[in-house]
This record gives structure tokens, C-alpha cells and sequence, in this order.
């Protein structure tokens, strides 16, 4: 099914796209959150009337992302302290949500959990990275240090 998406929808594409999908997971998932409409000879033209407002939405969007990339990559120095036992192991893991509230308290960048990626389940102090994926070409690796002390 081909639909015309009204937001942007990640790993999919912008507003005003035309994108080809599964009918399920339009039916189920963006119609309902109003997130696409159908393509129609109707909405394909106001479509076009639109186009203008939607390349000024998607230009205003990527400049947020790549000031929001810089801020990031201009971090330097993160730390997570976190509680630990006698030998360093630590009480749990580190998520995703841990990382994004360190940077919120010690950069003042606020980013979306769901944007952060950590590859390894930490268990032990040390250095780790971490993948913030704001959209398709918009990407940083984010370096952090567990220490003990939460």
C-alpha cells in the first residue's frame, strides 16, 4: 500500500514522502496514529500544495539534529556513577536511560532514551561507547565512563 506520511516516522521517512508498505502496518500503525494517509488522487494533490511547508519542516529538523549533534560530540567527559559490590561488579546494568539522564544532568543535552543504543550489557567499571541515532544520516558515538558511587 502506498501511503503519504504526515510526521516523520523513523527508519521509514519524512513528512510528505511517499512510501511503500505492507498493508498491515499501514492499517495498523499509521493510519490509526494519523501518522500517513492514503495516497489518493486527492491527497497526492494536496500533496504538492503542501510541499513547501513540508521542506521547511524537514530543513528545520535537520538543523535541530545537527546542533544537537554537535552539542553531543562536544561532550567530552561523562560520567554514571553507579552502585557496585566489593569487587567492582555492578548491582544491575547500565541502560540506555541511565546514559540519557547523564547527559541531561551533566551537559544539559535532553535526548530521547529510545535514541540510544548500547551495545554491551556493562556490568564492570570501565570506559564504554555508545550509539545516539537521531535519524538515517544523523549519528554519534558517545563516550562514557562507569564509576562507582550511585
Amino acid at each position: 500500500m502506498n501511503v503519504i506520511l504526515v510526521k516523520e516516522v523513523p527508519n521509514l521517512g519524512n513528512p510528505g514522502e511517499l512510501v511503500k508498505v505492507k498493508n498491515g502496518y499501514a492499517r495498523n500503525f499509521l493510519l490509526p496514529r494519523g501518522l500517513a494517509v492514503r495516497e489518493t488522487p486527492s491527497s497526492l494533490a494536496i500533496l504538492e500544495k503542501q510541499r513547501g511547508e513540508f521542506e521547511k519542516l524537514i530543513e528545520a529538523k535537520r538543523a535541530e539534529y545537527q546542533t544537537l549533534l554537535e552539542k553531543v560530540k562536544a561532550v567530552t567527559e561523562l560520567k554514571l556513577a553507579v552502585r557496585t559490590g566489593e569487587d567492582g561488579k555492578l548491582f544491575g546494568t547500565v541502560t540506555n536511560q541511565q546514559v540519557a539522564d547523564a547527559l541531561k544532568a551533566q551537559a544539559g543535552i535532553e535526548v530521547d532514551k529510545k535514541l540510544i543504543t548500547i551495545r554491551d550489557h556493562i556490568k564492570v567499571l570501565g570506559t564504554y561507547t555508545a550509539k545516539l541515532q537521531l535519524a538515517k544520516d544523523f549519528r554519534a558515538e558517545l563516550s562514557f565512563e562507569v564509576v562507582a558511587g550511585g
